[in-house]
């Protein structure tokens, strides 16, 4: 059997696996292509996780992620090398990423297998509202 066809991408902040073969989804940002993140500050790193979801697979691969911005600038996350059961009817494969990207727009999370793109999932980065400043201090007079 090949790799497993992949139907959907979630994208999320983190994903935490636990016990009962369970994964927590933290900061989930929805189902790509539906997907709009906001970014207060660009000039710092992002943590984005892709959950790509399939069907069976069975055999050994080795899995990248990389990410495509709007001006054609890639960025690659660390990979996996693995094997997948024949007794799995589905596939769940987890890819984070975090570092900084040029800037609002659209991007391609690609999911590439053996060095080859298996699946793309298109989200897009916006502006986000700024953090508050410090308070500004009362002005007063001193008699």
């Amino acid at each position: 059997m090949p790799f497993p066809t992949i139907n959907a991408c979630i994208v999320c902040e983190f994903a935490r696996p636990e016990v009962g073969n369970k994964t927590i989804l933290l900061g989930y940002y929805g189902i790509a292509p539906h997907v709009r993140i906001q970014v207060q500050d660009f000039a710092l790193p992002v943590q984005l996780c892709f959950v790509f979801a399939g069907g069976p697979g069975h055999g050994h691969f080795r899995m990248d992620l990389k990410v495509t911005s709007h001006n054609g600038a890639t960025f690659d996350a660390p990979g996996v090398e693995g094997d997948m059961s024949p007794e799995a009817s589905v596939s769940n494969i987890f890819m984070g990423f975090q570092g900084v990207l040029p800037g609002p727009g659209d991007y391609t999370a690609s999911l590439l297998v053996n060095g080859k793109a298996q699946y793309q999932a298109a989200f897009a980065l916006d502006p986000g509202p700024q953090a508050p400043g410090p308070a500004p201090r009362p002005q007063g007079r001193l008699n």
